[in-house]
């Protein structure tokens, strides 16, 4: 079993991951002529970037989108608790009223050597 740490971590890999190939997909999809007529006689409608034609990197820029939105959607549902809480506090006007469990209170402490 995954503790939070460890899931959090894979969730937001994921979401790099997927960020990543989204964004290089559709850098290379601008940057590729459009295939214009499908099975016509458009030079362009074969050449590949990266051994990729535009089909496939439209297919990747589509399922890495879907894959980038679910790992987003799961990323909020593990920190909703931390969302509503920071929400209760801007909505309040300051801090929430109360820390996490577990958690003390922040203080500023004053640390000397001992010579004034």
């Amino acid at each position: 079993m995954l503790n939070k740490a460890k899931l959090n971590f894979f969730v937001d890999a994921i979401i790099l991951v997927a960020f990543i190939a989204v964004a290089l997909a559709s850098v290379i999809l601008v940057a590729m002529p459009h295939e214009g007529f499908r099975g016509g006689r458009n030079p362009a409608y074969y050449e590949t970037v990266l051994f990729l034609t535009r089909s496939d990197w439209n297919d990747i820029h589509v399922w890495a989108g879907v894959a980038l939105m679910v790992g987003i959607v799961v990323h909020v549902v593990l920190h909703w608790r931390w969302i509503v809480r920071m929400l209760r506090g801007f909505v309040r006007g300051g801090r929430s009223a109360a820390p996490w469990p577990g958690e003390a209170e922040p203080c500023l402490a004053v640390v000397t050597d001992g010579e004034n």
